[in-house]
């Protein structure tokens, strides 16, 4: 039986090297583990991993459970919480999306307000803090959003409405990633 034990400690070794990135060999960093819910978008850049989800809390490195609804960043390199990154939304998050620069976190969801912000479902927040951009502000949206893409000077949404800001859109809509205004 030792036997065995030792060669399933050694093949989850090698996994766990094999998945950390390509062509490197480091060992693999412990994530979070999220409760209270699931995570249904997972994006990494500039050194910064983001769950999303429906969870309300997560369970950080020592196993200390912190209070972090819907959205959670930490630290790729370590799994270490980011601290600064305090997103303060009333509702799940589907999906996420960053801008080229990493400076902004786009999301999608249930959420209607985002760090203070009326966002109607989709919101812009810093990918560092977590705060809103005073100057995203997107149409009112009559359904739910549930994904969100940039492409070049557009950002696209998706998901189960008719309508965005009176217009008709069924299913997808463009908005300015900086104003979030509706666009043809």
């Amino acid at each position: 039986m030792p036997f065995i034990a030792r060669t399933a400690r050694v093949l989850a070794a090698v996994v766990a090297i094999a998945v950390a990135a390509p062509g490197t060999a480091q060992a693999a960093v412990r994530a979070p583990k999220v409760g209270g819910g699931v995570i249904t978008d997972r994006l990494s850049a500039a050194g910064r991993t983001y769950f999303a989800g429906s969870f309300t809390t997560v369970r950080d490195r020592t196993g200390k459970a912190v209070r972090r609804p819907y959205l959670v960043a930490y630290r790729t390199s370590n799994g270490r919480l980011l601290p600064l990154f305090q997103p303060h939304l009333d509702g799940a998050v589907r999906d996420l999306a960053v801008s080229p620069d990493h400076r902004w976190l786009y999301l999608a969801g249930s959420f209607r307000t985002a760090s203070g912000m009326t966002s109607r479902r989709v919101a812009k927040i810093d990918a560092s803090t977590g705060a809103a951009d005073a100057l995203f502000r997107p149409a009112s949206i009559n359904g739910v959003v549930s994904g969100v893409a940039l492409s070049g000077q557009r950002l696209v949404i998706t998901g189960t409405f008719s309508t965005v800001g009176g217009v008709a859109r069924h299913g997808k809509a463009v908005l300015d990633p900086a104003t979030g205004a509706v666009q043809p």
